[in-house]
């Protein structure tokens, strides 16, 4: 039998492979359900190297990433990390190399990276579902829609009910300060020498 602390070291290492999931925005409803193995997402992330070296927006592309999540099409912190979430929750997952791409150098991520992702989860595509209208889990709530027509009555009615004779009063004008202000114009550069 070894000692105790022969083991420790080996107990940190494997706790130090392991995938950081932060959650920094949890909405409060999730009328859809949270993501699942077999839906496809739309994810908008920036992807960060060790040293905060930005290597991915989608955000600047202005299109999130879809992809259909527990099926190996990302890498294994991405299937696990994105894991039961409502649309516009936003995590940051913090992936061990295992996790990414290990060894591999893949762009410009070097070999053995450890890589920082900032997801925002936009929207959910059930398994089986591509192409069909988007329908709420049971148990959501519903919110009931007015007939136009019947809101446009009840309109009426309350303009009805509103009192003609009462005088308004006019809202009495302040007298106004000048304000002169200086105006600085700085040259700007072209756009094609930037």
């Amino acid at each position: 039998m070894k000692p105790l602390h022969l083991l420790l070291p080996l107990a940190s290492l494997a706790v130090a492979a392991d995938l950081e999931v932060i959650k920094t925005h949890v909405p409060a409803e999730c009328p859809y359900g949270v993501s699942q193995n077999g839906d496809t997402l739309a994810i908008h992330y920036r992807g960060f190297l060790e040293d905060g070296t930005e290597f991915f927006n989608t955000y600047a592309r202005h299109r999130p990433y879809h992809f259909e999540l527990g099926i190996g099409r990302v890498i294994k912190g991405w299937d696990r990390g994105l894991l039961g979430m409502c649309e516009g929750e936003k995590r940051t997952l913090v992936i061990p190399p295992e996790l990414a791409y290990g060894d591999r150098e893949v762009g410009v991520i070097p070999p053995g990276s450890t890589l920082r992702f900032e997801t925002e989860l936009k929207v959910i595509h059930r398994a089986g579902q591509e192409g069909k209208p988007r329908m709420r889990p049971q148990g959501a709530k519903l919110v009931k829609e007015e007939p136009k027509e019947e809101l446009k009555e009840e309109a009426k009615e309350e303009v009805k009910e509103e009192p003609k004779d009462e005088p308004k009063e006019e809202p009495k004008e302040e007298p106004k300060e000048e304000v002169q202000e200086e105006v600085k114009v700085e040259e700007q550069p072209a756009h094609d020498e930037l």
